[in-house]
Formats: C-alpha cells, sequence, structure tokens
C-alpha cells in the first residue's frame, strides 16, 4: 500500500512538473521593452497564412500607428500570432483592431511575440491612441 502510495505522488509530481513546463511565465514591462526590437501600437489590416517547413502560419499585416522605442518602425510589418504552439500564441488578430505589440524581429523577416500570449495586448478603446 505504502509503494502505491509512493508512486501515486510520482506520478502526480511529474504530470504537475511537465503541465509547468509547457507555460510561459509572464516577463516584466521593462523586460519585453528590453527583449523587444519593436515595442509598438499597431491596427491589423488583414490575416494571412505561408506555409514553413511544412506548418502553417498565421500571420497579420500590421500598420506601425506608433513606434514606442523610437526604432525606425513605420509602414506595415508582418506579424506571426498563430505557429501551432498554443502557449506562445497571443491573443490577436482581428482586422481593424488595435494592440500595443512586444515584438523581436525574426530572421524571417516576420516579427514574433517577445513573451509568447503576453507580448500583445488589444486596445479596447482606439480613441486613447487617436485611430478611429
Amino acid at each position: 500500500m505504502h509503494m502505491k502510495r509512493v508512486v501515486l505522488v510520482c506520478v502526480f509530481w511529474i504530470v504537475g512538473v511537465h503541465a509547468q513546463a509547457n507555460q510561459v511565465a509572464e516577463y516584466s514591462l521593462v523586460e519585453k521593452v528590453r527583449r523587444s526590437d519593436a515595442a509598438l501600437v499597431g491596427r491589423v489590416l488583414a490575416l494571412s497564412k505561408v506555409e514553413a517547413s511544412g506548418v502553417e502560419i498565421d500571420y497579420a499585416l500590421i500598420r506601425v500607428v506608433v513606434d514606442l522605442k523610437d526604432a525606425g518602425f513605420s509602414g506595415d510589418i508582418k506579424v506571426v500570432y498563430r505557429e501551432g504552439v498554443y502557449e506562445l500564441e497571443p491573443d490577436c488578430c482581428a482586422v481593424d483592431k488595435s494592440y500595443l505589440m512586444f515584438l523581436r524581429k525574426g530572421e524571417d523577416g516576420f516579427f514574433y511575440s517577445v513573451n509568447g500570449a503576453y507580448g500583445i495586448y488589444k486596445i479596447t478603446d482606439d480613441d486613447c491612441i487617436g485611430v478611429n
């Protein structure tokens, strides 16, 4: 009986560790800014898909409204919001909606959230940034 308890405790511990391993820890605001190539407010113009290495990637065409780091980003950029890893997918993107984004630029030219689900935030009131 004692052995069953030990085995059960080990199983629960392993399952718990595995579940936590798939979670993404949220960085502080300072850390998000530090890790980002671009910190910006952007508006979604269109959604599209592309296949890369056998994986379908969803991305949004984003119009840069405000470059918060003054890093020289303007015009339109492509931001990946779904690439098959649920824990890394931000709650984004809806056409004509605005988002606060902390992004890193990938070697492929696409931008990615610096903190998975915690790197992109929907702006609920476009009036606060002067976008209508």
